[in-house]
């Protein structure tokens, strides 16, 4: 039974997809900054965009939530801190983190500001939701890989947890946040905002070609109500890369499937904008169906009809549908799905439903014709400069006495007092609206009056006090310079704050034996579990469990882990934490014979994320960024005491670029489930590239040359 109606958030990947996004009825939408955002190719917003966006925000009673999600260097968190000075100053409804380090300073230095999980923490099960929600996250942003089974139990386990789920967009093949194949082949990483969709390239397999590893779009349609009826809080449209057409369209057809309203008719414009084929993914599935596409990667718009009566610049096509000039079609050159032809059409003739197109390319007699944008469907673009930037609202107490003027901002905790002369007015006007509309003029300030409480001592009436308007805007200019010298300083405390508290929270374990001459092995333990009980690098009697990043409830691999420890206690275990969700589930191992580290998949990138797992775990060492360059490496070891225990890993051999719960052999018909060994080995090459696909007990992982 559905109790409330979810949040419909869409993407706002510029001004223009916000601003219809919210003509289209969502209830607010998440976008980025220039910088730290998982969509940088996206236009994204300035500050001064923001404030413009934050006043429409406003006027329209809709929500905003910055996506801060990518892993953030050393070097950069000035430059977060001044963002997240930011949007706190002018308030919004929350920050989607993906790093520690930025939960870290969220939580110590703007305790105001709403967390959210982001799909990149890969947040698939209770254990992981329990931690989050110790931490003061209010809402996680589930995988898309869970199954609404899956997704119901954990919100009957945290009823006090918001849960928010992708409904329509593109599918990653590989978990959200664990993919380190864009960074590894291109230099451009998935976890800074820079993905080059390694999963949407062409690979070569023996003698066939194609896009093994290409999702189709998630598009649940009328499953979202399956959705509501089980309390989920939060829908999210994929899609900041996107034109401002599909948020408008996409955002339309699903406020009438939530609002229980007819839809049908709206799906082809959503289509017509952006469309892959389409799947549930794994709503109703935990294989998934129809998942892969491995012919055609990219928007291939909607079925139009076959081309007949084929001249050199002409064909026909029958159809019901309205076309103009200027629309976009598509079709596959000698029936080549490797040979995309799209075309824009110059001219037509419309003879009831038969409709000759003029246009430069011209399909073969019989060939599919796919209509992929429609003029009919354009957006004009809106101008943000006629939205006047946001700003910061203030109450301030006036006081006026026979010779003195006294100004009180308390938020601010500002005061200024000036003798002044006033008056009896000539003519009666209402001295508080005088004050109101003086002050009201906050010229460049980030701040504006708002509410003024006049006391008034000086014995005339109100509407007899004249105070010369030169005086007036004197104080008032005054007032707002104090305002703003006290905003600067505040950013800067906090930023110095944030320099000094960093190293004197940074409190390194004792060094663990022998730790600098070796280097653990963690690459590729979790498939092959139970591990080697053998000698590492000189040490005796160890051995190194690097936990799986993803671990389901239903599983029982931590079960299998447990009854490890406790078979082997004659052995020094140390085990590497890969997931958020890990620092819940070692609290059921007590043992003196176990220790901890952090593993390659957690990302330790900064000072504020290396002291998170110092205070949370106490770990023996931590491993570096695993994409972070000597550079990087080096900026973070300056900055923590010279025995911290942080340590590079150089060998990426045996460590999987990127983990897929999407069989590999199922989506692309490699195998039949009903007689599946689950264990398969796959070689795959992109140009001088050589890649490796594995699948075990149905889970994909690849790796690279």
């Amino acid at each position: 039974m559905i109790n409330k109606k979810p949040e419909l958030l869409a993407p706002a990947g510029s001004f223009a997809s916000a601003y219809y996004a919210f003509e289209a009825g969502a209830d607010g939408v998440y976008f980025g900054l220039k910088d730290f955002s998982a969509r940088k190719p996206a236009q994204n917003f300035s500050f001064e965009d923001l404030r413009r966006l934050k006043t429409l925000a406003v006027a329209k009673d809709k929500h905003l939530y910055l996506a801060l999600n990518t892993v953030i260097r050393e070097s950069e968190i000035e430059k977060v801190l001044e963002y997240l000075w930011q949007v706190n100053t002018i308030s919004i409804n929350g920050v989607i983190v993906q790093d520690l380090g930025v939960y870290n300073i969220l939580k110590k230095y703007f305790p105001n500001l709403k967390i959210h999980a982001s799909t990149q923490m890969a947040i698939h099960n209770d254990c992981g939701v329990k931690q989050v929600s110790k931490l003061g996250f209010s809402r996680v942003i589930l995988p898309r890989e869970l199954t609404i089974d899956q997704i119901r139990l954990l919100k009957e386990k945290n009823p006090d947890m918001e849960f928010e789920v992708f409904i329509h967009g593109a599918l990653c093949y590989c978990y959200s946040g664990l993919c380190l194949a864009s960074w590894k082949l291109t230099g451009r990483s998935g976890n800074r905002g820079t993905c080059a969709q390694i999963c949407r390239s062409l690979y070569n397999m023996g003698d066939d070609k194609g896009y093994f590893f290409s999702c189709n779009d998630l598009a649940l349609y009328e499953d979202v109500r399956k959705l509501m009826d089980i309390g989920v809080d939060a829908f999210k449209i994929e899609g900041r890369l996107k034109d401002p057409e599909y948020v408008y369209y996409t955002t339309n057809l699903y406020r009438k499937i939530i609002d229980g309203e007819p839809f049908e008719h709206l799906i082809r414009d959503t289509q017509l904008c952006f469309l892959r084929k389409t799947t549930k993914g794994y709503l109703n599935s935990k294989s998934a169906e129809d998942l892969i596409d491995n012919q055609y990667p990219t928007h291939q718009g909607v079925f139009l009809g076959a081309a007949k009566d084929i001249f050199e610049n002409s064909f026909t096509i029958s159809t019901h549908k309205k076309l103009c000039a200027h629309d976009g079609l598509m079709f596959f050159e000698d029936d080549d799905i490797f040979k995309p032809c799209r075309f824009a059409i110059k001219d037509l003739q419309v003879q009831g439903n038969m409709v000759t197109i003029f246009s430069d390319f011209v399909p073969k007699n019989g060939q599919d014709v796919y209509q992929i944008s429609s003029r009919f469907l354009d957006l004009k673009t809106p101008n943000p400069n006629v939205v006047k930037p946001y700003k910061v609202p203030l109450d301030i107490e006036v006081v006026l006495s026979k010779d003195e003027f006294f100004v009180k901002a308390p938020s601010m905790n500002i005061e200024i007092k000036e003798k002044i002369i006033i008056d009896r007015a000539l003519v009666k006007r209402d001295f508080k609206e005088i004050l109101k509309n003086m002050f009201i003029q906050s010229g460049d300030s980030l701040f504006c009056v708002e509410q003024i409480n006049l006391k008034n001592n000086t014995g005339l009436e109100e509407d007899s006090i004249f105070i010369q308007p030169s005086v007036l805007k004197k104080l008032k200019n005054e007032f707002y310079k104090e305002v703003d010298r006290k905003s600067s300083e505040s950013e800067g405390l906090a930023s110095q704050r944030v320099k000094e508290e960093c190293l004197i929270e940074t409190l390194p374990n004792p060094p663990l034996s022998g730790r600098d001459s070796f280097i653990p092995l963690t690459s590729g333990d979790f498939l092959n579990f139970p591990p080697d009980k053998g000698d590492r690098g000189g040490l005796s009697d160890n051995c190194y469990i690097s936990l799986n990043p993803i671990i389901y409830d239903d599983d029982k691999y931590f079960l299998d882990i447990q009854k490890f420890v406790n078979q082997n206690k004659d052995k020094k275990i140390y085990i590497g934490l890969n997931n958020i969700s890990h620092l819940e589930m070692i609290k059921q191992i007590k043992a003196e014979h176990v220790f901890y580290y952090i593993g390659p998949f957690l990302y330790v990138a900064n000072s504020y994320s290396f002291n998170f797992f110092e205070k949370n775990v106490k770990p023996v060492f931590q491993y570096f960024w695993i994409e972070g360059d000597e550079q990087d490496f080096c900026d973070l070891k300056n900055k923590l005491p010279l025995d911290a225990p942080l340590i590079r890993l150089t060998n990426f051999e045996n460590i999987p670029l990127f983990t897929s719960k999407g069989c590999f052999a199922k989506h692309n018909n490699l195998s039949n489930c009903n007689s599946c060994k689950k264990d398969f080995v796959y070689n795959l090459t992109q140009g001088k590239t050589k890649c490796r696909v594995e699948v075990k007990n149905c889970t994909t992982y690849f790796y690279a040359e």
